[in-house]
């Protein structure tokens, strides 16, 4: 007994037009873990929050730290993190007002990390354990702290590019 062609309850090209939904979810869900793990070791974006540094970096400016260096050299500008020696905590910014002082207090009481405090520095001097740190703000930090070092500036887009270096006192070379 044979059984007509076109009989077929679900006929090739519609059996596999559902196929493609779990492919596509599959690659977002690897695009983003593949995000996550370049972020978390290799490379990191951060925003220049002042002038403190111009006009190597101006305020705005969004560049890339490269993270997984061996340590930072004299003239290179650096991200290191602050959260353990800074003299002011700026978890919750001055300027947030009321709601910024309510819920930076409910974060104490529940125990919560606001987050970790990045500065972003000249490196004067590099030796052992310790980095010098020159402009904006003076100062010596672990070089574990040292998150990393800026490779590229990526916004905004007419000044796309290498950034220029510095000298240890803080002026571009």
């Amino acid at each position: 007994m044979t059984t007509r062609p076109d009989a077929d309850p679900a006929p090739a090209t519609v059996a596999g037009a559902g196929s493609r939904r779990p492919r596509v979810v599959v690659l977002l869900v690897a695009a983003v873990l593949l995000t996550a793990l370049v972020q978390g070791l290799f490379l990191q974006s951060y925003v220049v929050p002042t002038d403190a540094l111009a006009p190597v970096l101006e305020p705005g400016d969004r560049v890339l730290v490269w993270k997984a260096s061996a340590g930072a050299r004299p003239g290179d500008l650096a991200v290191v993190d602050t959260t353990a020696t800074a003299a002011v905590d700026r978890s919750t910014p001055v300027d947030d007002g009321p709601a910024g002082r309510v819920l930076s207090a409910v974060a104490g009481l529940l125990g919560v990390d606001i987050g970790r405090q990045d500065r972003l520095s000249v490196v004067t001097a590099a030796s052992g354990d310790t980095v010098t740190l020159g402009a904006p703000v003076p100062g010596d930090a672990a070089a574990a702290d040292v998150v990393g070092t800026v490779v590229w500036r990526i916004w905004p887009l007419g000044r796309l590019g290498s950034v220029a270096g510095v000298d240890p006192a803080g002026t571009p070379r």
